[in-house]
């Protein structure tokens, strides 16, 4: 069933399974367009099991976990947990092929894998995520018996994979060409020809980024225990955005999306929320994305994920130490009364503030609030 957060939406439904399983969660707001079987498979090569996910343009996997059948919901659900890997270690991310139990792709190892193999009834969650702040999460669950066998050594690109047969049938043994064909990306990561360009369908190149910037993120974050509000864990935290969304901006108007992105939550018992990202940039900074944003404000109203936005305007924000660069904007809809937006550069480092809340009034208050640790944590 659907399990609902604080992060952004799925563009696609994922149904993994094999002996017979079918998993699906999606984060935050209301889901875009949706495939109904997406599949992805598994294989075992010497003593590895071999995940491939097909991925489409622009997304990238960031957090990955294996457990037993019986493990909770959530990524943070550790009752059987074998292995949980997130935050990968470079722009790209691992790839459509991840190594279960293979720590370095990722930087963040929840619960590092013991010696042997997964256990013999295995669940694999998968979080995904795009260029437009939506992730996705899915699951397979597996009987290490019914895996395929080959050789240590083996091209994970030349192995067959088992993954659930469409529309429920019986589950196939498919080359990764050949599961690619059934899912909806007809091309993806590490299909397009090799570029030396800086950005590449929104997205910068591991060239163009500082030095050190998968470590830039975590000190620009608030800490969870803010003064009045409860923190609400994204699951998982991990994920990459465009600075903001206001006036359907996206890749295609010149939005560039972050690297190495991540989300804190907060909510209070009025029924206010709050949710901060931060991501680094590169040779378009972060000061140049909210200037991009800014030139998008005056649409007036549009619509996003299903939701249509209106009453779009400048709000004003005192001048904050630790930040380059500010903006604040609010707007509505008839789900949100009011909902206000900080954008803060410090450096490569982008911090967004979004403040949803029953009254303009209150929505700005805390937003204002919260601004100043945000930006003083860019310093």
């Amino acid at each position: 069933m659907p399990v609902w957060n604080g992060t952004s939406a799925s563009r696609r439904v994922l149904r993994v399974a094999v002996a017979v399983a079918v998993g699906l969660m999606l984060a935050g707001c209301p889901a875009g367009d949706r495939r109904q079987d997406y599949r992805f498979g598994v294989a075992r090569i010497g003593d590895i099991y071999q995940v491939f996910a097909p991925l489409c343009d622009g997304e990238k996997i960031v957090a990955v976990k294996v457990s037993g059948r019986d493990e909770g919901a959530r990524f943070s659900d550790d009752v059987s947990t074998w292995w949980r890997a997130a935050a990968p270690r470079t722009v790209a991310g691992p790839g459509e092929f991840v190594a279960l139990g293979v720590d370095e792709p990722f930087t963040d190892i929840g619960v590092r894998a013991p010696a042997g193999t997964p256990p013999a009834s295995s669940r694999v969650r998968l979080a995904f995520t795009d260029l437009r702040g939506r992730t996705n999460q899915g699951f397979m669950d597996f009987l290490g018996a019914e895996v395929p066998d080959f050789p240590a050594g083996t091209d994970p690109g030349q192995a067959r994979y088992l993954l659930p047969g469409a529309g429920g049938g019986a589950a196939d043994q498919l080359s990764p060409a050949e599961i690619r064909r059934g899912s909806d990306c007809v091309t993806g990561p590490g299909m397009a020809p090799a570029t030396s360009a800086p950005v590449v369908a929104g997205r910068q190149a591991e060239s163009v980024m500082p030095d050190g910037a998968s470590g830039m993120v975590e000190p620009a974050l608030l800490d969870p225990g803010q003064p009045g509000l409860i923190p609400v864990e994204p699951d998982p935290p991990y994920g990459e955005d465009i600075a903001s969304h206001v006036c359907a901006n996206g890749p295609a108007s010149g939005a560039v999306s972050s690297a190495f992105g991540r989300s804190r939550g907060w909510r209070d018992d009025s029924g206010t929320s709050a949710w901060q990202f931060a991501g680094v940039f590169g040779e378009v900074t972060a000061a140049e994305v909210i200037v991009q944003v800014e030139g998008m404000l005056g649409c007036g109203e549009y619509e996003d994920w299903g939701s249509g936005f209106r009453g779009i305007h400048k709000a004003d924000l005192p001048v904050l130490a630790g930040a380059d660069r500010r903006l604040m904007f609010c707007e509505s809809t008839d789900e949100e009364p009011s909902r206000c937006t900080v954008l803060l550069a410090g450096g490569p480092v982008l911090s967004r503030l979004i403040v949803r809340a029953r009254t303009e009034e209150r929505a700005a208050d805390l937003a204002c609030t919260l601004a100043v640790p945000a930006a003083a944590a860019l310093r």
